[in-house]
């Protein structure tokens, strides 16, 4: 999935690939009625997907992870929110830096390292 993730990102222009990401949302949604089992399983293809990354022969950075685990989640009927977020870069302020992350019930799933120092501009489920 990683890979199939990260040709959708390199190959299709955004306003396709957000046709993939599901349904744009205006806030997180709170999917406190997940069973037990569900935040169980969304927490290992979160695992499962960043382990892999650290393997995949091209670059697995936070937007193909987050991509591939919310296609693995919508298989399997778990409700997740992708979250795409900006902020300042750095070194230049007039530049951006953009980052990805998958949540399920409150509980980050992919794109953990810094994901609060974003603004959130757009999110999936």
């Amino acid at each position: 999935m990683l890979g199939i993730a990260r040709l959708a990102v390199l190959l299709l222009r955004f306003k396709w690939l957000t046709l993939l990401l599901g349904e744009k949302k205006t806030k997180i949604d709170e999917y406190k009625d997940s069973a037990k089992s569900s935040i169980s399983l969304a927490r290992s293809i979160g695992k499962t997907v960043g382990s892999a990354a650290n393997y995949t022969p091209w670059e697995s950075l936070c937007l193909p992870q987050a991509v591939a685990a919310l296609w693995m989640m919508k298989r399997r009927g778990i409700a997740c929110t992708l979250c795409l977020g900006v902020a300042k870069h750095k070194s230049d302020p007039d530049k951006l830096t953009a980052h990805a992350w998958l949540c399920c019930d409150g509980v980050i799933l992919t794109g953990a390292e810094n994901y609060e120092k974003y603004t959130v501009v757009a999110m999936f489920s």
